[in-house]
């Protein structure tokens, strides 16, 4: 079978399960997850408080988001957990003593340790994109029931979020070595403003081929015969593709 045709085959299968969870809130579930550590973090630096005590606050936000967040859905929340780790790696990271090039740096290694997170879940249990679309469901029982339910019976559902999971780890860890060869070879403070900016645009990137990833996956899903064209599962559904079998030849 052509490769291109398998993958397609694949992703329409993972596609007609939770199909009915809207992707529109995650942009901005994710810009609040890292906005509130973030601007608690420039907003201690603004009033000229240093460095490590402003990561402790940023830390402190972010803990309290995720406990905020524990409370509003009864359950641990991945990506907050994933924001908290970040900081409180830059926490520890700023005890060691350095140049201003090196502190930047530490950011960098920062989000490497956050990229390895978000890898390293995709070889447990439940990757932490699971845990972002669990979310996204909210307090919808029947959302909430398609994606343990897809997650149970169909293994190309869960690749999709395995694979999401490693493209968000990777994109991080190459957005840091691109932030750390730019803090040691440019101006400094070219470096921070740079920094800063490729930050955000890697974010929006991310977020945008996660969105794509999956409404593509329900649009291939449509185009099979699994779903009706308002995204629900429909009762003649054909019997699932066999692309799976045909992948791991």
């Amino acid at each position: 079978m052509h490769p291109i045709r398998t993958i397609n085959d694949m992703m329409a299968d993972g596609g007609r399960y939770a199909s009915t969870i809207a992707m529109r809130g995650l942009g901005t579930m994710m810009a609040l997850d890292v906005a509130v550590p973030l601007v608690a973090y420039y907003l201690a630096r603004l009033v000229h408080i240093g460095m490590t005590a402003s990561l402790f606050i940023a830390t402190i936000a972010a803990g309290v988001r995720m406990v905020w967040l524990i409370r509003k859905n009864g359950e641990l929340d991945g990506f907050s957990v994933f924001m908290l780790v970040v900081f409180a790696g830059g926490l520890g990271l700023s005890l060691v003593t350095g140049d201003p090039r090196f502190m930047l740096a530490k950011g960098a290694a920062a989000t490497i340790a956050g990229g390895l997170v978000m890898i390293g879940s995709a070889v447990v249990k439940h990757p932490i994109t699971f845990m972002v679309g669990k979310r996204l469901a909210g307090k919808d029982a029947r959302a909430r029931g398609e994606l343990e339910r897809g997650w149970a019976q169909c293994r190309n559902f869960r690749i999709g979020f395995y694979v999401m999971s490693c493209v968000w780890g990777v994109g991080l860890i190459l957005e840091s070595i691109l932030r750390l060869w730019l803090i040691y070879t440019v101006n400094l403070d070219v470096a921070v403003a740079s920094t800063t900016g490729i930050t955000v645009v890697t974010f929006l990137i991310l977020v945008a081929w996660q969105i794509w990833f999956v409404q593509r996956s329900r649009t291939l899903a449509r185009r099979a015969g699994y779903l009706t064209n308002d995204n629900v599962l429909r009762v003649d559904a054909p019997e699932a593709a066999t692309a799976e079998a045909a992948f791991l030849e």
